[in-house]
């Protein structure tokens, strides 16, 4: 990403738009995914050369990346959790937990143990139903700060939904046992809410009212929950906290494993 940085100021290449070509003719043909070079999870993963010149990429679909400035308007950071919001949380540890450290992992542990179903609904006896993790593409327009972009057949992350009566919540995981991460990159929950509530207003979802979009992050044998809204549709730095909780596992033989 230093070395694309780079290209594109020497070329004055503006907007600073690039696309894997160019990605692939400065990395080689041994990189793996050049859309992978193009993701960073927190900000903190950013490359040096990026945090200094205050910027980021964003995904613009269809292979091609765009370079934006302003960190803050692409990542989110998260809110302390008070004291009254730690549940610690009875927890029968099952054979697989703990064996995968993976976002599914993640959220498998926090599904089974009920844990999804008490944050969204109150209620440790949900039932909702389940949508496994998936992708999927989709075009449409957004603003940050006076820019628009337009994204065409972008491809979309989806680590797990959730749907009851006319709800749907959905989440973005990470394990972060050594709770490195500040903040989190804003488009991991705003692509997937764009997509279903353009789906809502095309008429290609019918019965659900409400999405809910949460990011949960495994922090040792703690599980903490964020969920946050977007008042204004086209602009993901318009995000909001609604409330987050931290549910602390805990079994009689402790959590050894973790």
């Amino acid at each position: 990403m230093t070395q694309i940085l780079e290209y594109l100021r020497e070329h004055n290449v503006t907007p600073p738009i690039f696309d894997n070509k160019l990605v692939k003719q400065i990395t080689g043909s041994d990189f793996g995914n050049q859309f992978d070079l193009t993701k960073f999870p927190s900000s903190h993963l950013l490359p040096a050369a990026l945090r200094e010149r205050d910027c980021f990429p964003i995904h613009l679909g269809s292979g091609r990346h765009q370079i934006v400035w302003g960190i803050e308007n692409g990542y989110h950071r998260f809110e302390r959790i008070q004291d009254r919001k730690t549940i610690q949380w009875p927890y029968r540890r099952s054979a697989l937990d703990g064996t995968d450290a993976s976002e599914a992992g993640v959220l498998s542990i926090a599904f089974n143990q009920k844990i999804l179903s008490h944050f969204i609904f109150g209620d440790r006896i949900a039932n909702p139903r389940v949508h496994l993790p998936r992708r999927t593409k989709h075009s449409f327009s957004y603003r940050i700060a006076d820019q628009e972009f337009k994204v065409t057949n972008l491809q979309i992350e989806q680590d797990l939904t959730i749907e009851e009566g006319t709800t749907i919540a959905l989440f973005e995981a990470k394990n972060d046992d050594q709770d490195k991460m500040r903040d989190f990159a804003i488009y991991q929950l705003y692509h997937p809410y764009r997509h279903y509530l353009d789906m809502i207003s095309d008429g290609r979802l019918r019965g659900i009212e409400k999405i809910r979009s949460v990011y949960v992050k495994k922090i040792g044998n703690a599980i903490r929950l964020y969920e946050y809204r977007f008042s204004r549709n086209e602009e993901p730095t318009s995000i909001e906290m609604i409330h987050c909780a931290e549910y602390r596992l805990v079994e009689e033989s402790g959590l050894d494993r973790y």
